[in-house]
């Protein structure tokens, strides 16, 4: 079963809170942390070399990532450090802290090497920090220790200043002196990380450190992600936590809300204010009416032993619509129910929010004529023409008389269909007499008749598309008017073949359940 719309967008507000359950598959992108990656590298290094202290201050505005940052620094350090073999190419690629470790050369043996040299903690509100990053210090193996709001009064409290915050800009430099102290004597081989939305505060506080020490401190801005950067954590997160896609979100949507989107994506406004906008046009999709946006188009093409095919309607669902039915050429359409083969009834209903679901059958005479397409030229024309035609975008949008014209034609075409020989229906015999070993006798023909067909290539342990006529393109709406975006429209189309020579529900599901997880992954993965 599919899933019901939500009131509202499932997100994460805080990044505190991506340790809940439900958000367990947020995906955290990284690219737009480089520079932040390599000035704590170069400090990493230092420290393992050397056993020196370096205080990094990273600053941002509420919701730009620093608590993310910090918190997926972590669980890569925990990746790494209980790995039971080497990480590869891509997983060191994606690891923060390999990234960290391994700087250019990006070798397992040194982010190993690093990694055994070093321990990670975070601490947050305790005024009594000092006396902990000491008590890391004395094991004698070098900390990464975190210290999140670090503008706040208990981090002053823990150098001696007790006053209220307001008057705390008085005591810095005495502050200061205290730190610098600390770090001399108690804070050996450590890297002690202030995270902070208060600039400000920040740069005094360094100001203060300098006239101690000078080269101790360095503060650093969080990776902002451009424009396209942040649509793509947002897309991918929203369609990864809830059953409505991104553009199902906002194609519906009035125009000041897809404004608002966009501006969200374009400016500097935080993650946690562009999934808001998306929601807000989420919440207001639901009350517009009027015809629904185009979707991506995913065709299944079944070829099946009997002569009539017109009583497999509703195949999928009792609600299809059937577009041409004649003879032994079915092709309907399926508005909802069609995904239920995934078992998530989240994935499910995500599917059906963006893609639309054709659902063809081709009778005995289409077989015959594809399996003497390689030697009769005839047979292997209207087998392309008739391909050809079924590809054609359709579906809900379908104006009605495009799609009784789309009858027609395919009515007129099984009416003129080329007469079987007896060799023919040999042929045909001991193809559906060759079970699971058949599709060998129809892939090359399908590769002669399809440019590309079976050639483009799958997400890992997913089933590849057989033919991709249109590629699948995530949906964008940050460049040009938000109104009318070209990134908006949904332009993918893709056909799946198969052959059963007893059609059911059981069998068709069964096989669409080893391709839908590779389109759930488009939407889901970028």
């Amino acid at each position: 079963m599919t899933a019901p719309l939500p009131l509202g967008l499932r997100y994460p507000k805080r990044a505190e809170r991506l340790v809940q359950r439900q958000y367990e598959d947020y995906r955290v992108f990284t690219e737009f942390w480089d520079a932040l990656l390599a000035d704590m590298g170069e400090a990493v290094r230092t420290l393992v070399a050397n056993d020196s202290v370096h205080i990094i201050a990273i600053h941002g505005p509420q919701g730009a990532g620093k608590t993310l940052f910090a918190r997926q620094l972590q669980q890569d350090f925990a990746a790494v450090a209980s790995a039971s073999q080497p990480l590869r190419g891509h997983e060191l690629k994606g690891n923060t802290w390999a990234q960290i470790a391994g700087g250019r050369t990006l070798s397992w043996g040194r982010v190993e090497e690093i990694s055994n040299e070093i321990r990670m903690h975070e601490l947050n509100g305790e005024s009594d920090w000092p006396e902990k990053v000491a008590g890391f210090a004395r094991a004698g193996i070098g900390s990464v220790v975190f210290y999140d709001n670090a503008e706040r009064a208990h981090f002053l409290r823990g150098l001696g200043y007790s006053g209220p915050t307001a008057k705390r800009a008085e005591y810095l430099l005495e502050a200061a002196q205290t730190l610098v102290d600390q770090t001399r004597t108690k804070f050996s081989k450590t890297l002690l990380v202030l995270l902070s939305n208060d600039l400000s505060y920040l740069e005094a506080l360094k100001g203060a450190v300098d006239s101690q020490e000078r080269d101790l401190m360095s503060i650093v801005e969080i990776g902002l992600p451009s424009a396209e950067e942040k649509e793509r954590a947002v897309r991918t997160n929203i369609n990864r936590l809830n059953p409505v896609s991104y553009w199902a979100c906002i194609d519906k949507s009035p125009d000041n809300h897809r404004e608002k989107v966009r501006d969200c994506l374009i400016d500097k406004a935080t993650f946690p204010d562009a999934f808001e906008a998306v929601d807000k046009a989420f919440e207001a999709s639901a009350t517009r009416t009027g015809r629904p946006g185009k979707k991506n188009q995913l065709v299944l093409v079944t070829l099946v032993p009997e002569e009539d095919v017109t009583d497999m309607v509703g195949m999928f669902s009792t609600g299809a619509t059937v577009e041409a039915s004649h003879s032994w050429i079915l092709s309907e359409y399926n508005s909802s129910g069609w995904a239920d083969c995934l078992k998530d009834s989240r994935r499910s209903s995500l599917l059906e929010s963006e893609w639309g679901f054709r659902s063809v059958f081709l009778g005995a005479p289409f077989v015959g004529a594809l399996l003497a397409a390689d030697v009769a030229t005839e047979e292997l024309s209207v087998c392309e023409k008739l391909v050809a035609m079924i590809a054609r975008p359709g579906g809900h949008t379908w104006p009605k008389d495009s799609r009784q014209a789309y009858a027609r034609e395919l009515a007129e075409q099984a009416d003129n269909w080329p007469s079987r020989s007896e060799e023919d229906l040999t042929r045909v015999s001991q193809f559906w007499a060759a079970g699971d070993s058949r599709a060998g006798s129809y892939e090359s023909i399908f590769s002669a008749l399809l440019l590309g067909y079976n050639t483009t290539t799958a997400s890992e342990g997913m089933a590849r598309p057989d033919w991709v006529k249109a590629p699948y393109e995530p949906c964008s709406i940050v460049d040009g008017a938000a109104s009318g975006n070209a990134g908006m429209k949904r332009t993918a189309n893709i056909l799946e073949f198969t052959t059963t020579k007893n059609a059911t529900k059981q069998y068709l599901n069964r096989y669409l359940a080893t391709k839908l997880p590779n389109y759930a992954g488009m939407l889901e993965n970028d």
